[in-house]
């Protein structure tokens, strides 16, 4: 399957809130044992964020982005992959 095609959602062991216009998510459940994770997302990233909701492929993602920054989807597509890949590394998304 192409990536763009690709449906992301929120893991559910996250806590998370906007503030400030960025988001700040915790994982729940510590994946190593000293671990202490808090991610803040800045405005961008929480942008995208917002937008994962478990329907929107990653290419719709990126055009509703193009549309609010006046840029081609395809430009944007390449940083919101880096950006996603990032989140599923971290296991803050996952995909449908």
């Amino acid at each position: 399957m192409n990536w763009l095609e690709k449906v992301p959602f929120k893991e559910k062991d996250l806590a998370w809130r906007m503030v400030e216009g960025e988001v700040l998510a915790v994982p729940l459940k510590h994946r190593a044992p000293d671990s202490e994770e808090i991610y803040i997302f800045n405005e961008t990233a929480s942008e995208v964020w917002g937008l994962i909701d478990g329907k929107n492929k990653i290419s719709e993602i990126a055009e509703k982005l193009s549309m609010n920054y006046s840029a081609e989807p395809g430009k944007i597509s390449t940083h919101i992959k880096n950006l996603i890949d990032e989140m599923f590394e971290r296991k803050l998304i996952a995909f449908r």
